[in-house]
């Protein structure tokens, strides 16, 4: 008899703590939908359509769009046949550009500070100058290939509770 006590007290309490979970699953809804989010929304007629995550209500999904003026556009849930969350940044077309920049400037400005200005016999002059040129063009092809191979936009499909299939 003891040991069914001992159950009860423990069991109890777990099921009032996920008793909420059991009912808000039973609502419509994309859970792990923060406001902001980025997501990518499949509607039942196949259109797609982007935008960030306004809120979301038990009937519909809120989204913010550039092209409505940032007013939030409602998208019924039981014409929305799949979500998909962003993860990662877009890749843009200039991110090998931007990494060769960016890894040429940082490889110029550490040389300078690094590299000896003169030598025992007086000036290093031009040679240190080309040292710096040289360098600083290796750092620029290291910074686009990194642009280069850096990752993009991933989407990552979120489930919908409640729905009627």
């Amino acid at each position: 008899m003891m040991n069914a006590r001992r159950l009860f007290v423990v069991v109890l309490p777990m099921l009032l703590l996920t008793a909420p979970d059991l009912v808000r699953a039973q609502v419509r809804g994309a859970p792990g939908l923060a406001p902001g989010s980025r997501v990518r929304v499949s509607l039942a007629d196949g259109e797609r359509i982007l935008g960030a995550v306004a809120y979301q209500s038990t009937d519909s999904l809120y989204l913010l769009q550039a092209c409505t003026e940032c007013q939030a556009r409602p998208f019924a849930w039981s014409i929305i046949s799949a979500v998909e969350l962003s993860r990662g940044t877009r890749h843009s077309e200039g991110s090998a550009l931007r990494g060769a920049a960016v890894g040429g400037v940082l490889v110029y400005a550490a040389s300078r500070a690094l590299l000896p200005t003169s030598d025992a016999d007086g000036d290093l002059g031009m040679w240190r100058e080309v040292a710096i040129g040289g360098l600083a063009l290796v750092g620029a092809g290291v910074g686009a290939l990194i642009g280069l191979g850096s990752r993009g936009e991933q989407w990552e499909s979120v489930r919908i509770t409640g729905s009627p299939d």
